[in-house]
């Protein structure tokens, strides 16, 4: 069993929440912003479960997937929302309840906590390289303006 933290590629609902949220004036984050996130990218969750399905012989365990980089709320609200650094907002759960209601009060509380893998390393249980956020979020986001440095 693989368990991995916030997974992103393009089209993401997570990410593009995450990136309308930063552009924002001021950009809204949700939760303190001093939450840590290592988010993973999609190509890098299916290459490892691919690997793993190829490995010959059964494959029993849980392993954890996160992202090669660790980063808090606020830099990766700073990183999303391009050259200009933003104020910031930020939202505790009930409060963004009330804005996003087609979230559950669980899904808030996930999403304003850290993000981290919580078991041995998949990606290097499995010989997966990992792929920099800075290189997932340009794949991610084509199209959509991208990630401005």
């Amino acid at each position: 069993m693989i368990r991995s933290t916030h997974v992103y590629g393009p089209g993401s609902p997570w990410l593009e929440a995450m990136s309308e949220g930063a552009r924002r004036w001021p950009a809204v984050v949700l939760g303190t912003g001093r939450q840590v996130l290592a988010p993973v990218f999609v190509d890098d969750v299916a290459a490892v479960l691919a690997a793993a399905d190829d490995r010959a012989g059964e494959v029993r365990g849980v392993w954890g997937l996160e992202g090669p980089e660790r980063i808090d709320a606020d830099a990766f609200a700073d990183l999303l929302g391009g050259k200009r650094r933003r104020p910031k907002l930020h939202a505790s759960a009930h409060v963004a309840r009330l804005v996003r209601r087609d979230l559950s009060p669980a899904a808030l509380e996930v999403l304003s906590a850290d993000s981290l893998a919580d078991r041995p390393d998949a990606a290097g249980e499995f010989g997966v390289g990992r792929t920099p956020l800075a290189d997932g979020l340009a794949r991610s986001l084509t199209g959509r303006g991208g990630v401005e440095g």
